[in-house]
């Protein structure tokens, strides 16, 4: 390389020079101060590039300079220096040909590594610009042989053409083509021109891997290899096999269809090397060489494939055929002699069998060429029973060599197998082996997927059929009203009649919409309409209806829409929800009175969430007073949480207490500030406790806060006043005595004043009764047992609260008790309902001692058992009490084959009131689960039920086991 510095700066020069030679290796600079003799120079010898500066004499310029060069020299590169000040002339020197401009800024080092750079940057250049035009041709030729090679698809003449043209653009000696085999991962040798070595490399398949061209195909790069490289030697394969005074040098690349090999293309020189150069030249052919090859290879595909459609299109449309056929079949005897005959006559199969599963066995159903014979019996094993369980179809190319061919008949060598659903398995046999290939797999799966779709159709015709006498015989006997409309009803039970007081013929001649009170018609209808369309509508609601005599009834309707008789259609059943109504009414009525209670609390009740701003779910209406703030104020924080109400001194103490009870699964009490919506300073006592989750797994709490100001006036005057102390003592101890007896006034007067009305109406109507029973006024009578059962079930709910009372009172000391004795007594109250119910009861015998309190204990598993014998349908009740360790606590489990809970109402179950069923169908007050969980979480443990829907329940309790 060689450049030349023109400057009528001679320092410049000089550092320049010195600099740039020092730094660039193989760099030779020649210099000159006059432009005139810097040109004369550059005439009489060559030079890679030019760098001058603006510096120049009065003759001529540095822009004069530039044109008078450009003229005599235009494949030299030009590189300006400028000055900062001289930005006018380094634009127009670029404007008019400058290839590079380096600005003179900072430190001369500076300047000279810019001005290295540049020069570095402008000799690739024009070696990239030398290369480019090899290049291009090359590229020419290249351009002119796959025009070539475009006008022909026969495989020699472009392999011989592809051969010749490579040793005519590239000058090599010879050319090697191989294709790539992927099953047995070699090279096969598909065509060679060695001069002398052409018949040994055809001879030799080449692994992947193995020797030069092996490295090339298994790297998928090119590589060259000079007979000087130290890898010569242990790279000796027979294309390189030369003698002494003859030595080539190799060069490989891979032959490539997007990622996957396709072949690998060699080319050798003797006496000579390989560069890199050649193998970007090499590689550019082989692009050529590829789209060519591909080119040959896509043709070959095609008729194959082509060949392969038009076979596979004839054995398709014959299967067609025998599905047409099957849909007319009514017997499974028929499909079978039916598929056989078309196996022999479409696959060509000769030895085959279909074995359907039956009594957890095969039976042979159909076969050909003597396999097994028709009713022959196996196990679910080898082969088939593989094909069975795994659902998965095989092709087995050695039946002697597999594992799963059991027995094994020595006459056969190969064999496919078809799984036919879940139903059984098709299995064809063969003398040869590999005698069935994938296309024969894909023909037998599909006929099999008919005979699947065939059976399954034939299966369910009959469970149809037997479904309708079973859906009739369950109708039939069922209590409640079930039918079938479109307009007009087209199937009604027994219960219907009941219901509505139509006679059968009545309504099926009838509009269903008839029966519907004018006030819910058009709900009801529109509804119906929209469900036979399809969409989705509300399955279950309410509505009332109009019997014949004329009386009103309300129920519970469940509609959805079914296929009845080939057409769409409404299927609804309806439960006379009436007595229920009422009962909603009494309980809005109760609820009233809960609320009136709750507004005469001494205090402030309240649900909040467990987090630090107290997040409140609940108040009662005691929170203005207390707080001086509305109790939307305060619900979901609104407007200010409960937590900024708290005095600041007191927020961290008030949390921790809480906190450390809810870990500990205790009760909380304590005393602190609070600061009122008038910031007045209030002294308030607040008690609560954790009662259960909320949906985003937070604890909730609830408690009563009770402003206690006044008594801390008080006992801050005690502290002043010390002689007055006894006094305050017992007049406070006075009121609180007070508000004691107030509390057992209370459940006194729920214990008998609320009963004391019941017993009476419970005796007059059943005087009525008696006076009454021969009354022909049957509506009276019916009244009156309506009155009896309700006063009946207002005795058992009275009952029941005061049992979850006395549970939440209790606070007797926990002692070690036997559950074997508690479960023994517990089972034994109801020995009279499990034997009239055929129940049984398994207890197992080794059940854990605990802490608690007897009584307690019975009452808790009395109501468990009691409700696993209560929940069932038709089926006697089975019940299992077992235990097991939980942690540190012992969990016991009581296990029913009831009708289950559904999961969104598992956690409401334990609700005080709550029902999940009509008190009609299941008796009892919805109070019997509140109890169990106050009672178990009075002795410090837990309840908890796992349950699914129609296939029973399994409650758990957890209790502190004894030390």
């Amino acid at each position: 390389m060689k450049a030349f510095l023109v400057s009528g700066d001679v320092e410049f020069l000089n550092r320049a020079k010195d600099f740039l030679e020092d730094r660039m290796e193989g760099l030779t600079v020649d210099t000159a101060e006059k432009p005139k003799e810097a040109l004369d120079t550059l005439k009489s010898k060559k030079y890679d590039a030019v760098v001058s500066t603006c510096l120049m004499d009065k003759e001529m310029d540095c822009i004069d300079f530039l044109m008078e060069l450009k003229r005599t020299k235009e494949d030299i590169s030009f590189i300006m220096v400028t000055n900062e000040d001289e930005e006018k002339i380094a634009i127009e020197s670029l404007e008019l040909g400058a290839d590079s401009n380096v600005m003179c800024r900072g430190s001369p080092k500076m300047h000279m590594l810019e001005l290295l750079k540049t020069l570095e940057h402008e000799f690739e250049l024009k070696k990239i610009k030398k290369e480019l035009k090899e290049s291009e041709r090359l590229y020419k030729g290249m351009y002119d042989t796959m025009l070539v090679l475009s006008k022909h698809d026969d495989l020699d003449y472009l392999l011989a053409t592809i051969a010749h043209e490579a040793k005519s653009l590239l000058n090599t000696t010879d050319c090697n083509i191989y294709f790539y085999n992927e099953d047995k991962d070699v090279l096969i040798p598909i065509y060679s021109n060695h001069p002398d070595y052409s018949k040994e490399i055809m001879d030799h398949p080449i692994p992947v891997g193995e020797g030069f061209t092996g490295m090339v195909a298994e790297a998928k790069e090119s590589k060259y290899l000079n007979y000087d490289d130290p890898d010569y030697v242990s790279l000796h394969i027979p294309e390189t096999d030369k003698e002494e005074d003859e030595i080539e040098s190799i060069m490989g690349v891979p032959l490539l269809d997007n990622l996957d090999l396709l072949g690998v293309m060699s080319v050798g020189k003797l006496n000579d090397k390989f560069y890199d150069q050649d193998m970007r030249k090499l590689n550019l052919f082989a692009r050529q060489v590829e789209i060519a090859l591909k080119k040959v290879k896509y043709i070959n595909d095609v008729e194959r494939t082509h060949k392969k459609l038009y076979k596979e299109r004839d054995r398709i449309r014959k299967i067609h055929d025998v599905a047409v056929k099957m849909k007319s079949i009514r017997t499974e005897e028929e499909l079978y002699s039916l598929v056989t005959d078309a196996v022999e006559d479409i696959l060509d199969f000769y030895v085959c069998s279909i074995d359907i599963l039956k009594n957890g066995e095969f039976e042979v159903k159909a076969t050909i060429g003597g396999v097994n014979k028709e009713g022959d019996k196996y196990p679910v094993e080898g082969v088939a029973g593989e094909t069975l369980k795994s659902n998965h179809s095989f092709i087995i190319d050695d039946v002697q060599g597999s594992k799963l061919t059991k027995p094994k008949r020595k006459i056969y060598r190969s064999a496919i197998s078809v799984p036919i659903g879940d139903f059984g398995v098709f299995q064809a046999l063969s003398e040869f082996e590999d005698d069935f290939n994938q296309e024969d797999l894909s023909m037998t799966e599909l006929l099999m997927a008919h005979v699947t779709e065939t059976i399954e159709r034939l299966r369910n015709y009959r469970k149809v059929k037997e479904s309708e006498e079973k859906f009739k015989a369950l109708s039939e006997s069922s209590p409640f009203p079930i039918f079938v409309y479109r307009d007009n009803f087209l199937y009604v039970n027994d219960a219907s009649e009941e219901l509505t007081g139509y006679s059968k013929e009545e309504l099926l001649d009838m509009p269903f919409w008839e029966l519907v009170h004018p006030d819910h018609r058009e709900m009801v209808k529109q509804r119906g309409f929209s469900r036979l369309k399809g969409e989705d509508i509300i399955p279950r609601y309410e509505f009332k209806i109009i019997k014949k005599d004329g009386t009103p009834v309300w129920v519970y309707f469940t509609g959805r829409r079914i296929n009845y008789e080939g057409e769409s259609a409404g299927f609804g059943t309806a439960i006379d929800i009436t007595d229920r109504k009422e009962a909603i009414k009494a309980l809005k009525e109760t609820n009233r009175k809960c609320n009136t209670l709750m507004k005469n609390l001494p205090g402030m009740a309240y649900r909040c969430k467990n987090v630090k701003n107290y997040t409140m779910e609940f108040l009662s209406e005691a929170c203005m007073e207390l707080t001086g703030y509305q109790p939307e104020d305060l619900l979901f924080n609104k407007k200010i949480s409960y937590r900024d109400i708290i005095h600041p001194d007191d927020r961290e103490y008030v949390w921790e207490s809480i906190q450390k009870a809810v870990k500990n699964k205790e009760p909380f009490e304590m005393e602190y500030r609070i600061i009122t919506s008038q910031n007045e300073e209030r002294w308030v006592w607040e008690q609560g406790r954790m009662v259960e989750y909320s949906d985003d797994k937070t604890d909730i709490l609830e408690g009563i806060i009770t402003d206690i100001t006044k008594r801390k006036k008080v006992e801050d005057e005690l502290r002043k006043y010390k002689d007055k102390l006894e006094y305050m003592v017992e007049e406070r101890t006075a009121a609180l005595n007070e508000a004691n007896k107030e509390l057992k006034a209370l459940t006194y007067s729920m214990s008998h004043d609320l009963k004391a009305p019941l017993r009476a109406i419970h005796g007059f109507t059943e005087e009525l009764m008696k006076e009454h029973v021969q009354c022909s006024n049957k509506e009276a009578v019916d009244c009156l047992k309506r009155i009896l059962n309700a006063s009946e079930r207002m005795d058992d709910l009275i009952e029941d609260l005061l049992r979850y009372s006395r549970v939440s009172k209790a606070d007797d000391e926990l002692t070690q008790i036997s559950l074997n004795e508690v479960l023994n007594e517990a089972v034994g109250d109801f020995e009279d309902i499990i034997e009239n119910k055929n129940a049984v009861v398994e207890l197992d015998d080794k059940m854990p001692m605990v802490m608690g309190r007897y009584s307690t204990m019975v009452q808790i598993f009395s109501n468990l058992i009691s409700n696993a014998l209560k929940f069932v349908d038709d089926e006697s009740p089975s019940i299992k009490i077992r235990a097991e360790r939980s942690g540190d606590l012992a969990r016991i489990w009581v296990e029913d084959n009831g009708i289950g809970i559904p999961e969104e109402q598992q956690n409401q179950v334990f609700h005080l009131f709550e029902r999940l069923h009509g008190r009609d169908i299941y008796p009892g007050t919805g109070i019997g689960l509140a109890i169990v969980r106050k009672a178990v979480e009075k002795m410090g443990g837990k309840v908890g039920v796992e349950s699914e829907l129609g296939k029973g329940s399994k409650f758990w309790v957890e209790l502190i086991p004894s030390r």
